[in-house]
């Protein structure tokens, strides 16, 4: 199914949004790095745009990813990502993570939006919005439009 992202919220704790499905039906929040401009707004490395998304691109055996802890695990890459500040990017996944430094940039996903003991906003159940949303997703390639409010 394709999906569109609408990027709602920017702030030190991230930029936030909500996953729907082509329909527009709520699939999932979502959380992305939020990287500081030199006018003190907030972007994201995945500009706004429409993307095609493949599972089974990761470079281990079989096409896995892993993340810090080294475990693999199965998720769609976001491909042709253009240039973020001048550098390639490439490895744009969604994936599990509750705090935007779990992000360099890939798209976090959770059941809804909470808050952080210290303050401030965090994803809460990721590991099964992750889940739903694999099991959903299937393994067909797919687009995504993202879309950013204004700040």
């Amino acid at each position: 199914m394709n999906l569109i992202l609408n990027r709602t919220k920017y702030s030190e704790d991230g930029i936030f949004g909500e996953l729907l499905n082509d329909s527009g039906g709520f699939v999932c929040c979502t959380l992305e790095h939020a990287f500081i401009k030199p006018d003190r707004t907030f972007e994201a490395k995945v500009a706004a745009g429409e993307y095609l998304c493949k599972v089974g691109t990761g470079p281990l055996e079989g096409g896995f990813h892993a993340l810090h802890d080294g475990i693999p695990f199965m998720a769609f890459e976001i491909q042709d990502v253009p240039e973020f500040r001048g550098l390639p990017v490439t490895g744009i996944l969604f994936h599990i993570g509750n705090y935007q430094q779990d992000s360099e940039g890939c798209i976090l996903l959770g059941k809804q939006i909470g808050q952080k003991s210290s303050g401030g906003n965090m994803l809460m159940a990721s590991k099964q919005a992750f889940d739903d949303f694999m099991q959903k997703q299937g393994v067909d390639p797919f687009t995504i439009k993202i879309f950013d409010r204004n700040q």
